[in-house]
């Protein structure tokens, strides 16, 4: 493995700060000023020595003496206003990213809550960016500006003597050569690591989930040496990590130490023979070790670069991943549902496994509530799945008056559905924010007019603060039986053409299953809803109900009379 990694790092981070040209132009200004500035006091050493103190000039000495003075004024001022400059680029370069992840995150196939993939997500947001915020907020003070120290102090120690300078030279590859082999095998490292501790994440929001079940099964224990087993996976490769990046800095400071010793020999020795004065002795060896520190300065900030760039390479590769879902080169507007909707001998599973759904065909007439049961497993909730394009099918196809979905926007598609999950879950805020996210803009009034039909309203007048009231976490402070009031009026607010119900009344208890369902029961007069259910009074009260199997239609008709054929529907409601 090359270094790769880190220069595709630096490149990016180049191309993130040139996104910012102004702010970026005069925090360059600012660095050469100090950078140059800095390599000017050691001149002042050969000057204050050879032309004020030997000969006894005071009035030399003290104009020395006070531009140095003011130009630490001078850079201090510059520098803190850079310093400000920089801090801000660096907050918007992370925004940025933060931003862009954001998006790919609602861009991919939504994963089961507490899973391995959303453990991972959540890492780029943590670890990941801070592995890149670190190495971004370092680089002015452990890079640029030492780095401009090296180059502009390199240059000025070969004008003050060249013989010397050479010798000094050496310094780079002493300080380069061991970083340069070590950096690549700690880039992989910092990469598994960071691996690793997603895989750790990944247990917690595991355990936080299934802490009730942990503890009705005593299962602590047996959970407990789970997690030792990452962390102890973890230790080792930050273990290994940690050595490595060290191993950087070290194999580089031997080197320049040494180096400073040769070079304060070999120029005492020439000031001795009179090759050259005291004065320049004392500037050139101040300016060394000025370039040899600048320099270990650099190498030192390799082990953050290291780390960034793992972290950069796992949001890449994130990124990178292509959305299940994409609207095709002139994808058309979906046209409001207003006549039918049709599968066509529709085929969809998840790849290297069996297909779900084996060639289903079914009709569903616009402003008919259908309801669609089956077995565990039978592709119930597939269909809903298609139906949203939350994946296409890899075989036949789903229409829409006619329209294939799949020839169309994603947009046009979901603004005229509205979906009410089995979890109902809310957002940690007001009970009318949560409502209002089925229409970004409407009014109070729309959303009170909503809630109302859902009989919502009234509920909501036994809360202290009514419609302000904020749910909490993923909608904990209410009852299963409101958060599912609450997630149905934000279906209903959109005014959708097409309603989905996947399981909605399925952990509810017989109370809160009767409000509901009369809810349900209320929203459903007008557009096509389609509910994905086990419980049998949900699917007495549809106006049809289609039985899927093994991934096909099997049973097709309303309640009573396919109670009455005594086939699978109706097994499946004596055994509900």
């Amino acid at each position: 493995m090359s270094a790769g990694p880190i220069v595709r790092f630096v490149i990016r981070s180049a191309s993130w700060v040139g996104k910012y040209p102004g702010p970026a132009v005069v925090i360059a200004l600012g660095l050469i000023l100090e950078a140059a500035f800095t390599a000017s006091v050691p001149l002042a050493f050969r000057m204050v020595i050879d032309r004020a103190i030997v000969p006894r000039d005071t009035t030399l000495l003290v104009t020395l003496v006070v531009a140095m003075m003011t130009g630490v004024v001078v850079v201090a001022a510059v520098g803190l206003w850079r310093d400000y400059l920089y801090a801000r680029m660096c907050s918007l370069i992370l925004r940025d990213l933060r931003v862009e992840i954001f998006d790919q995150l609602h861009r991919l196939t939504p994963s089961s809550p507490g899973s391995e993939e959303n453990a991972g997500e959540t890492a780029h947001f943590s670890t990941d960016l801070a592995a890149i915020e670190h190495a971004i907020v370092s680089a002015v003070p452990w890079a640029l500006l030492p780095g401009l120290d090296v180059v502009i102090g390199t240059t000025l120690l070969f004008i003050l003597e060249w013989r010397l300078a050479v010798i000094a030279s050496l310094v780079f590859p002493l300080a380069l050569i061991g970083p340069r082999l070590v950096a690549p095998h700690a880039s992989r490292a910092s990469r598994d690591r960071k691996n690793q501790e997603a895989s750790v994440l990944s247990d917690v929001q595991e355990s936080i989930s299934a802490r009730q079940t942990v503890r009705a099964f005593r299962l602590e224990e047996a959970m407990r040496g789970r997690f030792a087993g990452r962390v102890d996976d973890l230790v080792i490769s930050s273990t290994r990590t940690s050595f490595l990046g060290a191993l950087v800095e070290r194999s580089a400071g031997i080197g320049i130490l040494f180096l400073q010793v040769v070079v304060l020999g070999v120029g005492a020795l020439m000031a001795f023979e009179g090759l050259l004065t005291i004065g320049t002795l004392v500037s050139f060896q101040a300016l060394f070790m000025t370039v040899s520190w600048s320099l270990s300065y650099v190498t030192q900030y390799v082990p953050n670069l290291v780390v960034a760039s793992g972290g950069l390479q796992r949001i890449d590769d994130y990124l990178a991943a292509q959305a299940p879902v994409v609207d095709l080169p002139g994808a058309y507007p979906v046209p409001r549902c207003s006549r039918e909707i049709t599968f066509e001998g529709v085929v969809y599973g998840f790849p290297g496994m069996p297909p779900i759904l084996r060639g289903l065909d079914l009709s569903l007439r616009a402003g008919e509530r259908v309801a669609i049961v089956g077995p565990i497993g039978s592709g119930k909730s597939s269909i809903l799945r298609l139906l949203t394009r939350m994946a296409d099918p890899s075989g036949g196809r789903i229409l829409i008056d006619g329209h294939d979905i799949r020839g169309g926007t994603q947009e046009s598609l979901r603004r005229q559905i509205g979906v009410v999950f089995q979890d109902g879950l809310l957002l940690n805020d007001t009970i009318r924010a949560n409502i209002r996210l089925g229409k970004i803009g409407a009014t109070d009034s729309e959303v009170e007019a909503v809630a109302a039909l859902v009989g919502l309203h009234d509920l909501l007048e036994q809360l202290p603060h009514g419609y302000d009231t904020v749910v909490g976490p993923r909608g904990e402070r209410l009852s299963g039986g409101q958060r599912q009031l609450v997630a149905i009026a934000r279906a209903v607010l959109r005014d959708p053409a097409i309603l989905l119900l996947d399981e909605p009344t399925s952990a509810l208890d017989p109370y809160s299953d009767r409000i509901v369902r009369l809810a349900i029961e209320h929203v459903s007069r007008g557009p096509t809803v389609i509910a994905v259910t086990h419980r049998r009074e949900l699917a007495a009260e549809a106006d049809r109900v289609l039985v899927v199997k093994d991934g096909r239609l099997v049973e097709d008709g309303n309640h009573a009379s396919l109670l009455r054929a005594g086939t699978l529907y109706s097994r499946l409601w004596w055994e509900s």
